[in-house]
């Protein structure tokens, strides 16, 4: 087992060598559309960017990344999956708009823009927009809200009133056993992460003793719930649970820096309707072939309880 420096390290050796020659980070859900590209790019960057102070060589990828993105944002002023499937979604684009903020200081007016066709009347994000009344992929989704709404703030004067719908969006959502359902992911904790990250961010009450609890009994010791999981404990300020999770996910790092992948993601079907504790939804769930998506989450992990945090 790695210490938590070397872990920490060996993680970013691993990201910063799977970093295509134009910069983008491509992942392999198994899906018709192919790789990811503006997605992917922004979660993995997005986490790099959090250990930028701490591990200085990750600047020239973060830049070329950027670079990236800023070529491949659309006239309508989103981001879509790949160059095969030409339709915007609000986490490409929500992750893209992001990124490119916090390592270019650019402000994105024109995706922030583009983000408020994906509000729903209850206030939450969803995923696509121009769907069908009956098709769950165009309804509100907890796990693509908070990413929509920190690039909706990355406008030069963000709308606050859609800003606090989404809020109360999250805060209001009726829940399993206080977490956030995740329509698209395999855990709870992927939604519960980063609502909790946003609420907090904003000041917004939330009932932090049930979601600490809950977290906890979750049973699933998949290395991406683990991670998730680290990262929400140390929100929660539960530092020793934290650090007993990151020492776990240390014993399973491979020699290459990585994490093994497992069945992360659901391709969930267009007529699953979400419930509080999405049981119900149906879909193939699918691995990430090259690991970005587990070893990026890790990371996010390891720089968390490392304390070398940024934003």
């Amino acid at each position: 087992m790695h210490d938590l420096d070397t872990g920490l390290d060996k993680a970013v050796e691993f990201l910063l060598a799977h970093q295509d020659a134009d910069g983008a980070w491509r992942e392999n859900f198994n899906l018709r559309a192919g790789y990811s590209g503006s997605w992917t790019t922004g979660y993995v960057g997005i986490r790099l960017r959090r250990a930028q102070d701490r591990i200085h060589d990750v600047v020239p990828a973060l830049k070329a990344a950027t670079a990236w993105l800023s070529s491949q944002q659309q006239e309508d002023g989103g981001w879509d999956y790949n160059h095969n499937y030409r339709r915007n979604d609000s986490d490409s684009t929500g992750h893209a708009a992001v990124l490119i903020n916090r390592v270019a200081g650019v402000h994105h007016d024109r995706a922030a823009q583009r983000l408020l066709d994906f509000q729903r009347e209850d206030g939450g994000i969803a995923s696509f927009d121009g769907c069908d009344a009956d098709d769950s992929w165009g309804c509100s989704h907890p796990d693509v809200t908070p990413i929509a709404v920190q690039a909706l703030m990355t406008a030069s004067q963000p709308d606050m009133a859609v800003v606090r719908r989404a809020l109360a969006y999250l805060a209001t959502y009726p829940r399993s056993a206080s977490l956030w359902p995740s329509y698209w992911w395999t855990t709870p904790l992927y939604s519960t992460l980063f609502a909790v990250e946003l609420l907090t961010e904003h000041a917004y009450p939330y009932d932090s003793t049930g979601v600490l609890e809950a977290a906890m009994a979750v049973e699933d010791r998949s290395t991406f719930h683990l991670a998730l999981r680290a990262r929400l404990l140390k929100l929660l300020g539960d530092n020793r649970s934290a650090e007993a999770d990151v020492s776990e996910l240390l014993t399973r790092q491979l020699h290459d820096g990585g994490w093994d992948a497992e069945p992360i993601m659901r391709v969930t079907e267009q007529d699953a309707m979400l419930s509080p504790s999405g049981h119900q939804l149906r879909g193939r769930l699918e691995f990430d072939r090259r690991r970005l998506f587990t070893t990026a989450t890790v990371l996010d992990a390891l720089v968390s309880v490392s304390g070398t945090t940024d934003t």
